[in-house]
C-alpha cells in the first residue's frame, strides 16, 4: 500500500512553504494530491520528489510557471545543466540554498515590473518567499518594492492601472499567506486596518501578518474604516494593541480628528501603532492620541517583542 504524506510532513522534507506548495498546485498543476475523508490533502513520495526538483530548478532561476508541467527527467536536465552553466544561473550550494541576496530579488521583481511582465514579477515573488525567512521578505523585498512603486506613480513613470496591478499581485499573494496562517491561541491580540479615508491597506496587513508570525493573535481588518468599527474590534477581541497604516493621501485634513476619535474610544489602555510613509506628516496628531510612530516593519517587531517582555516582567513581578 502506497504511503501517503500529510502537508506538514511535505513542508518538513521539502522545505517549501504550505503556502508555495498549495499556490504551485493550485496555479500550476505541479502536483495533483489526493484527499482523505476528511478533505486534507494527502501526498505520495512521487509528489515530494517532483516538489524537491521543483525547488532546486527554481532556485537555478527559472520561472515556475514555465516548469511546473515539465517530466522529472526535464527537471533534473536543467538542474544538471546548471551545474555545467554555472555563469548563467545562481550557484546552488551543497546545503541546497543559492547565493541570491534579498537585494537580488528585489532588483529582478523590480526590473519585471519596469519591463510590464507581471507574470514574471509574480513568480519573483514566489521565489523570493522560498529563499528568505517571511520577515527578510516583507522588509527587503515587498516593503521597497512597495516605496518604489508609489514613487514611480508620483513621478508619472507607471500607470495608474499598472500601480493598481502590481499592488492587486501583492495583496494576493499576501493575502494567501493570512489563509494558511493558523491563528495563535495566544493572549497577545493586535488589531491592524487603516483609518476612514486610506485606501491603501498593503501596509496594515503587512503588520499583522508580522505580528502573526511572531506568535500573536493577529486581526486584520482591511482598509477605511470609521472609528467606531475599528474600536469595536478591539475591544470585541480585547486587543492591547492597534496598527494604523497612512499612505495616502499625505494631507488628510479630517485624519488628525479620526485619530483623536479612535484613541477616546478605545480609551488609553490599548497602544497604537502608526506606520506607513504618510505617517510622518499627522506626527502631531500622533503624539496627541499618545500613539507611537513606527518607520517600518523591523522597528514594530521590535516594539512588540520589547513590550511583550516588559508586560511579561510586570506580570511576574506581581504574581
Amino acid at each position: 500500500m502506497e504511503i501517503k504524506h500529510s502537508l506538514k510532513a511535505v513542508v518538513k522534507q521539502t522545505g517549501l512553504s504550505p503556502f508555495l506548495i498549495r499556490a504551485w498546485e493550485r496555479r500550476y498543476n505541479a502536483i495533483s494530491p489526493s484527499r482523505s475523508s476528511s478533505k486534507r490533502r494527502l501526498y505520495t513520495d512521487e509528489d515530494i520528489n517532483r516538489l524537491t526538483l521543483l525547488k532546486k530548478v527554481t532556485q537555478c532561476g527559472e520561472n515556475i510557471g514555465n516548469i511546473a508541467n515539465l517530466a522529472n527527467d526535464d527537471l533534473r536536465k536543467i538542474i544538471g545543466e546548471n551545474s555545467i552553466m554555472n555563469n548563467q544561473f545562481p550557484i546552488i550550494n551543497e546545503d541546497g540554498k543559492n547565493n541570491l541576496t534579498a537585494n537580488d530579488y528585489f532588483s529582478q521583481a523590480l526590473d519585471s515590473i519596469q519591463e510590464s511582465n507581471f507574470e514574471e514579477f509574480e513568480a519573483k515573488l514566489m521565489e523570493a518567499s522560498v529563499a528568505l525567512s517571511f520577515p527578510s521578505l516583507l522588509d527587503q523585498v515587498i516593503s521597497p518594492l512597495l516605496d518604489k512603486v508609489g514613487t514611480m506613480w508620483q513621478n508619472g513613470e507607471l500607470r495608474i492601472a499598472d500601480e493598481h496591478r502590481i499592488s492587486a499581485i501583492i495583496r494576493s499573494f499576501l493575502g494567501s499567506f493570512v489563509k494558511s496562517d493558523r491563528r495563535s491561541a495566544s493572549d497577545r491580540c493586535l488589531v491592524s486596518t487603516t483609518p476612514t479615508g486610506q485606501f491603501h491597506e498593503l501596509g496594515a496587513l503587512m503588520a499583522s501578518l508580522s505580528a502573526s508570525v511572531m506568535g500573536w493573535r493577529s486581526i486584520f481588518l482591511g482598509p477605511n474604516l470609521p472609528p467606531e468599527e475599528i474600536a469595536g474590534a478591539v475591544k470585541a477581541n480585547n486587543a492591547s494593541v492597534l496598527a494604523l497604516s497612512m499612505i495616502y493621501p499625505m494631507d488628510d485634513p479630517y485624519l488628525g480628528a479620526e485619530l483623536i476619535r479612535i484613541r477616546r474610544l478605545i480609551g488609553d489602555d490599548v497602544q497604537i501603532l502608526v506606520g506607513g510613509r504618510a505617517a510622518a506628516n499627522y506626527h502631531g496628531f500622533i503624539e496627541d492620541i499618545s500613539g507611537i510612530y513606527i518607520s517600518n516593519l523591523e522597528e514594530m517587531r521590535e516594539h512588540l517583542e520589547s513590550s511583550f517582555n516588559q508586560n511579561l516582567s510586570n506580570r511576574n513581578i506581581n504574581e
